[in-house]
């Protein structure tokens, strides 16, 4: 399934929702093949302008040129309608498209060429998580989580049996395990009815109930660093099964990394994508890798251009730095001051978590594969959060790790602290630079 998801800010999803939108449930299916005409014809429109940055010159006119290639292609649906609360008033098609994805549940599909709709989530319990969709394209779960519209402070989380067991087994009320307090709340699993779903196989549905991390905070920024000297887990190193997506995952990271069998067969294996990836990244030097920081503004690093092969500590400071509050050109020494209170902030949990898990029952126990800090900043607090359990699984019997060794198979070693110890370094490396500006 091919999901049309790009990079674009979104609109706050507390704000008011315009009569006629997507959420007032008006059915939607719009042929892939007329998704492509308006593309063509937005691009013909540009070069006509003799536009290069990209915008459709008002939104005027890029009503107009939808309503003009729907009535084409006889689908009767109203262009205003359907923009009506994209949020944009020079918009680009790929920033509809993503829009569509996020705020309405719209996705594109190879399989039925078209795009279709389900109900709102809103009449089923739940709908997009605020603030989310720019987090949710950072750290790679642009479809997994929701907000519970039952409780503001929680989310929802598509089910997965591994990371609720993990969950419980952290949050046990007499486990008093010291990771408790770095992890999100837990309020069990929930069942959700969407009988009225496009697809039969999405009712019910089940959800992990976990607690919202950006709950109370104004404007946040949030970086995501994934941690650990590897990202694959010990079965996946014997796992033969060949790939044809991550083969072209490959060629747009390096295709020079590729075989020349790899290259006739258009395939690889998991381990091939994910060890190459490590390697290229500063998860292998390292222990952790920054995966996306981002704002209610939209991204505040670009993904494949900046961070995809960022390796050397002193790249990764100034791009530490990207997730403090923004300067304030009328009053810098305002901002400054932020800026030093939120890395003292940062230095002091991170130094907490460090104590934490080489002091947790959980951690000594469990090989972490795939788990992330979650930094959450505003302009008044710093939050350092652990995030992500669907790939840690307890050692196997008689095995046991420091999560600071190399790796080698069969030892199961994961680099978790080496990737905590290495960001309180850096941290204090950016505190420093801050001290001197």
């Amino acid at each position: 399934m091919t999901r049309a998801v790009v990079e674009g800010g979104q609109r706050n999803a507390n704000e008011s929702l315009l009569p006629g939108s997507c959420h007032d449930g008006v059915d939607i299916s719009i042929p892939l093949s007329t998704i492509r005409k308006l593309d063509d014809e937005f691009e013909k429109r540009q070069a006509e302008r003799g536009e290069q940055n990209g915008h459709a010159s008002n939104l005027k006119g890029y009503l107009d040129m939808l309503q003009q290639i729907l009535d084409d292609d006889a689908i009767e649906q109203n262009a205003a309608e359907i923009l009506s609360n994209s949020g944009a008033v020079e918009v680009r098609h790929g920033k509809l498209m993503e829009w569509l994805n996020v705020r309405c549940g719209i996705e594109v599909t190879d399989e039925a060429s078209e795009i279709t709709r389900s109900k709102p989530f809103e009449r089923k319990g739940l709908s997009q998580a605020p603030g989310r969709p720019s987090l949710l394209q950072a750290s790679g779960h642009a479809n997994g989580l929701h907000k519970d519209t039952s409780n503001p402070g929680f989310i929802l989380k598509t089910y997965d049996a591994v990371e609720a067991r993990n969950y419980e087994t952290i949050h046990k009320v007499d486990s008093g395990d010291p990771i408790q307090s770095f992890v999100g709340t837990y309020g069990g699993v929930v069942t959700l009815d969407e009988t009225g779903a496009a697809s039969p196989d999405q009712a019910p549905k089940k959800f992990l109930r976990i607690g919202n991390l950006l709950v109370g905070k104004e404007n946040p920024c949030v970086m995501d660093c994934k941690l650990g000297t590897r990202t694959f887990k010990e079965s996946e190193v014997t796992s033969k099964k060949q790939r044809t997506d991550l083969y072209a995952n490959m060629l747009k990271l390096d295709p020079g990394q590729l075989t020349d069998e790899e290259r006739n067969l258009g395939a690889i294996t998991k381990h091939r994508f994910m060890s190459t990836r490590d390697a290229m990244s500063s998860s292998s030097t390292l222990g952790f890798r920054i995966g996306g920081i981002c704002s209610q503004e939209g991204q505040r690093a670009d993904k494949t251009k900046e961070l995809q092969k960022l390796r050397e500590a002193s790249d990764i400071v100034p791009m530490l730095l990207r997730v403090l509050p923004s300067h304030i050109c009328n009053d810098p020494q305002v901002s400054v001051r932020r800026r030093l209170a939120r890395t003292k902030d940062i230095i002091r949990q991170l130094e907490e978590l460090s104590a934490a898990l080489q002091e947790s029952p959980f951690f000594s126990s469990h090989e972490c594969i795939g788990t992330s800090v979650l930094f959450v900043v505003d302009k008044e607090t710093a939050h350092v959060h652990l995030i992500d359990f669907a790939k840690t699984e307890p050692l196997p019997d008689g095995i046991q790790i420091d999560h600071r060794s190399v790796w080698t198979p069969g030892n199961h070693e994961d680099g978790v602290l080496t990737g905590v110890e290495s960001l309180l370094t850096l941290w204090n490396q950016a505190l420093a630079v801050l001290q001197d500006e």
